[in-house]
């Protein structure tokens, strides 16, 4: 199998020549999950909520075509802890379990997960 320009092959599969594979554990990542009770918080606008539905088995790369939004009190704790950010990773851990995403620079700011997901 010929790679295309600026990928290589790696004991995880094919990915970027820039990217190095690591142990998870190795990095001493925080990982956390979304929260229960953030129904109270859904609304038409605000900020972007990430759900199991926004992660594909197809692409790393969230689905963002199907959006959900919260807007949370300034007072709201959870928000701190489960806020998104730039190379963050994702991962499902109900339902569908194993779903990984990644969080680039398209995802809107501030987005947050809910229970379904963690974040690494």
């Amino acid at each position: 199998m010929e790679l295309r320009p600026g990928y290589k092959q790696t004991e995880v599969g094919v990915i970027p020549e820039e990217w190095n594979v690591v142990q998870l554990g190795d990095l001493r990542p925080f990982v956390t999950s979304g929260s229960r009770g953030w129904a109270s918080y859904y609304s038409e606008r605000g900020s972007v909520f990430i759900r199991i539905t926004n992660l594909s088995r197809d692409s790393i790369y969230l689905n963002l075509s199907d959006l959900k939004f919260v807007k949370l009190p300034q007072e709201a704790s959870e928000g701190a802890r489960t806020q998104l950010k730039e190379h963050d990773v994702l991962i499902s851990i109900t339902a569908d379990i194993g779903i990984v995403g990644y969080v680039d620079a398209s995802v809107p700011s501030p987005a947050f997960i809910n229970q379904h997901i963690a974040l690494v």
